[in-house]
């Protein structure tokens, strides 16, 4: 479990992490609860309440609209949005097993690095970069759609097949390159000794 998500308490930690997150990251824009629904995955119900709760201390703006629901925006003249939003997109803090576990389902995994964000690096074009045997669409898209709920899709992924991968290395891919060369986390590296 998220260590953030304790601290948003137990109950409804998730939900509010989530978001947070995506108002967050989607400063600018204004969002039926339908918006929110499809951008974080969490059930009408649950978020309804949580609106209503983030709109009652003025960190959402709530307003009306002639259908579908009224409309949420991030108070951008809230006090705590800066340290808000550095607390809950820390990536170097974030318990990156979790990732991992999520994005496994995808194939059998051969590469596997962390590097960007959870390097505090965000002129990074990857933050996370994974190469695959057997990829499985099916479970990448919906592995891929659980994260980008979580981290309202701030987390850049690269995902290519072993095919593609040998092939880029050996042209010398300047992006590839780059990715390689450059600061990482490696949490699977099966190619060390083989290219």
């Amino acid at each position: 479990m998220d260590s953030l998500i304790k601290i948003f308490q137990a109950e409804n930690g998730e939900v509010r992490l989530k978001t947070l997150r995506f108002f967050l990251a989607n400063k600018s824009g204004s969002f039926k609860i339908d918006n929110v629904e499809a951008g974080t995955k969490i059930r009408k119900d649950k978020l309804r309440k949580e609106l209503s709760f983030l709109s009652s201390f003025k960190f959402l703006i709530r307003t009306a609209s002639s259908k579908g629901g009224p409309n949420y925006r991030l108070n951008q003249d809230f006090e705590h949005n800066k340290a808000l939003y550095s607390l809950v997109f820390d990536f170097e803090k974030i318990n990156k097993k979790i990732i991992l576990d999520k994005l496994k389902k995808i194939g059998r995994i051969k590469l596997f690095y962390f590097t960007g964000l959870f390097l505090n690096e965000a002129d990074a074009e990857v933050d996370i970069l994974i190469v695959a045997d057997n990829i499985k669409t099916k479970e990448m898209n919906k592995a891929l759609s659980e994260l980008n709920s979580s981290f309202a899709s701030k987390i850049r992924v690269l995902i290519m097949d072993v095919e593609e991968y040998k092939y880029r290395y050996k042209m010398f891919d300047r992006f590839l390159r780059l990715i390689l060369d450059g600061n990482k986390i490696v949490v699977i590296d099966k190619f060390a000794s083989e290219i």
